[in-house]
């Protein structure tokens, strides 16, 4: 949902009108004449094709034949040139784009025009603080089924307001248990009488490391939360007198027809019953949430997604094995339901059923063929595995998805190293580096094969680098000794080593304090013979087969700090290699 991207915003001026308007709201309206009321005025928001997924937005203005779209920031900052495509099927070039988002702390929004001679509605705002309980429906166009950009269906999602954060990043202050998707971002939430009340765009998630039982394999992955973010259209509203020659908007004061308070004290139906249990669940109160979710079952025993909720609480409880029934019975009721295969698959993984796990997230990446985070974790079930082509196949794709992010790079590095395509690995490497020059893990395995490849000095110049990074680096500090022994640098392969051997032995790690004091001995008992040139390998792009000996095999599906072995030397500490170490940092 969320992500980052840069784009030149292009210039347009409106003008800044409230037309508010109040009258009484007699009956709340069906979910049926809600979407009748919101398709129309839901718009895709579409870079150009094959870049990425796109993103919806809500036409709030008509000026002559202008019209004005609010939507999400990130949505509007995607790669140039942009298309409206209306419910009719119309596509539009955007006239013009204007942030709204100034700093990484203001509200992610953003208003796109254009022009067209067609009538279109054009939304209510609804400035009142839609309260926890409050029922909401979300609108867009999701990125499912291997549909993209304009090739997108509309959908709306119902859902309940669990909870309202008095502050949060960028504005996302109004959170709910609807299901969303990417490609949905900067679509409207309504309220039961029609009137947006908020622009969607956040996908809850929780970064989790994922234990495989029996072993010490750990996958770090982002579990759906259940709960997902809009900034409501009051924070719009408020910020009108700092934007100059905004839009205008209409305003509708009239109170709610909707009774959030009588839902939550008083549940009758399946419906009330589960809006009580997400709002328990999102105030850390999973005891309760999992007793109103089975309320909810009981009175409808066919509720997908009371199932699906109840099995997120009972995982946050830690009971996975009820988890994974409930997933089930989720899908069940409904075998399209995305997220509960993603958890289903993690959960399969933790239990050390690999093959199944790979099963649910088959299915999942069918249905939400551009989850960045799902091709992650498959790539690397599939790398301990074995599966090098699998691989470097989903790393890929995780690449084509985040081009800015520099773990997918070192990720996409590791799998082509399982298929022997040493320069490709280079050169994920070197992208890596250019996008997060501080990270010393990729100079390590950089320059672990440029040793391989008989570029001693390149070698040098990493491990170089992780030490000015990390002073403190014995790994570095030893591996960088071993080469310039090769180089015939006696001297400063013994300083590398007794440094190495002083900070392992700060540590108490003993054994490696004693491997590198084994190598200083070895090499103070070496004749002294001139350097012998290493010769150049010319780097491999082919594999014979995915069971090749490769750089990094972590089972950990975040970046690690592991090094390749060189059967050259035994011990804890192999020629070039350092101490298998997770790498901690990664955010996904």
């Amino acid at each position: 949902m969320k992500t980052n991207f840069t784009y030149p915003l292009l210039t347009g001026t409106v003008t800044l009108v409230v037309l508010v308007t109040s009258h009484n709201l007699a009956l709340a309206l069906s979910p049926q004449e809600i979407v009748k009321i919101g398709s129309p005025m839901t718009v895709q928001v579409n870079p150009p094709m094959g870049v990425k997924d796109g993103g919806s937005g809500v036409i709030i203005q008509r000026q002559g034949n202008t019209y004005t779209v609010l939507t999400c920031n990130h949505v509007a900052l995607m790669p140039a040139p942009h298309t409206i495509r209306t419910h009719d099927g119309q596509s539009y070039a955007v006239v013009s784009t204007k942030k709204l988002q100034k700093s990484p702390n203001d509200p992610d929004l953003a208003l796109v025009t254009f022009s067209s001679a067609a009538v279109y509605p054009v939304a209510k705002l609804a400035p009142s603080n839609v309260p926890v309980g409050a029922e909401i429906f979300v609108m867009g166009f999701p990125a499912l089924d291997r549909k993209f950009g304009a090739d997108r269906d509309f959908v709306f999602s119902p859902g309940f307001v669990t909870s309202r954060p008095s502050s949060a990043p960028e504005g996302y202050t109004l959170r709910y248990n609807s299901v969303t998707k990417g490609g949905m971002s900067g679509g409207p939430v309504f309220d039961i009488d029609g009137r947006v009340v908020g622009i969607h765009g956040l996908g809850g998630s929780d970064r989790v490391d994922v234990k495989q039982q029996g072993s010490d394999a750990t996958m770090a992955v982002n579990m759906k939360t259940g709960f997902n973010g809009a900034i409501p259209i009051n924070t719009f509203l408020a910020m009108r007198s700092q934007i100059p020659q905004a839009p205008a908007v209409a305003v509708d004061t009239a109170p709610s027809t909707d009774k959030p308070a009588q839902r939550l004290e008083n549940p009758k139906s399946a419906s009330d019953f589960f809006a009580k249990g997400s709002v328990e669940r999102d105030r850390g109160d999973r005891s309760r949430a999992i007793a109103n979710y089975t309320q909810a079952i009981a009175r409808n025993p066919n509720y997908a997604d009371a199932y699906y909720q109840r099995g997120n609480a009972r995982y946050d409880q830690g009971d996975k094995q009820g988890a994974l029934a409930d997933y089930d019975q989720a899908l069940k009721f409904d075998p399209n339901y995305a997220n509960a295969y993603y958890q289903r698959a993690v959960i399969l993984y933790n239990r050390g059923n690999k093959q199944e796990a790979l099963s649910s997230f088959d299915r999942y990446i069918t249905l939400v063929p551009n989850d960045a985070q799902a091709y992650h974790s498959r790539g690397a079930i599939r790398r301990s595995m074995g599966d090098g082509q699998g691989t470097f196949d989903d790393f890929d794709r995780v690449v084509r998805l985040e081009p800015d992010n520099s773990r997918a790079y070192y990720n996409r590095a590791l799998a082509r190293t399982m298929l022997r395509d040493s320069k490709g690995a280079l050169d994920d490497f070197s992208h890596a580096l250019n996008l997060d020059p501080s990270w010393t893990t990729v100079y390590n395995n950089r320059a672990i094969l440029r040793r391989r490849l008989g570029d001693r000095e390149g070698a040098v110049d990493d491990f170089s680098k992780v030490i000015s990074i990390e002073p403190k680096n014995a790994e570095a500090h030893y591996n960088r000794g071993l080469v310039r022994r090769d180089l015939g640098d006696r001297q400063g392969a013994i300083e590398d080593l007794q440094l190495a051997a002083n900070i392992f032995q700060q540590k108490n790690d003993s054994t490696n304090y004693q491997k590198a004091l084994e190598k200083i001995e070895s090499i103070q008992a070496m004749p002294v013979i001139p350097a012998v040139p290493a010769p150049v390998v010319t780097p491999t792009t082919t594999s014979p087969s995915d069971n090749s000996t490769n750089l990094n095999q972590p089972t950990n599906s975040q970046p690690t700090n592991s090094q390749p072995t060189n059967s050259s030397d035994s011990g804890n500490i192999p020629e070039s290699a350092a101490p298998t170490q997770p790498e901690n940092n990664s955010t996904w």
